[in-house]
């Protein structure tokens, strides 16, 4: 039996060796298991370098204009309020410190949450 748990923060890709851990057979050298990682792409989430998350939020060029407040749910299940009192530009990156993922050297620290700003504008006026 092989037993295995990808530790927090790994990036995408790693691979993993159980040298000696392949089927054994009578005058034969026992083979090497390797694992590679690939990650699941999420609906709402992207992983920036090995650290941060990157969120697009499309907003109404009124809340742009005059600040603006949604909530959303972390990977972590928690609910997240972002928020902004002043204007926002379009392609603006608000950061959520400490909401990224699990930083790989440091399992108990975390990256941040970048939440780009993309505004809706109207075509035409009412």
């Amino acid at each position: 039996d092989l037993n295995f748990s990808a530790p927090p923060g790994c990036p995408n890709r790693k691979r993993f060796m159980f040298q000696g851990k392949a089927d054994e057979s009578p005058g034969m050298e026992t083979g090497d298991i390797f694992i590679e990682l690939k990650e699941k792409r999420h609906d709402l989430y992207t992983r920036l370098n090995d650290e941060d998350l990157l969120l697009q939020r499309k907003v109404s060029l009124l809340d742009a204009l005059c600040g603006l407040r949604f909530g959303v749910r972390h990977l972590n299940g928690e609910m997240l309020e972002i928020a902004s009192d002043g204007v926002v530009r379009p392609g603006e990156v608000l950061v959520v410190r400490g909401y990224g993922m699990p930083k790989k050297q440091s399992p108990r620290s975390f990256g941040d949450l970048l939440v780009r700003i993309e505004v809706d504008f109207p075509q035409e006026l009412p």
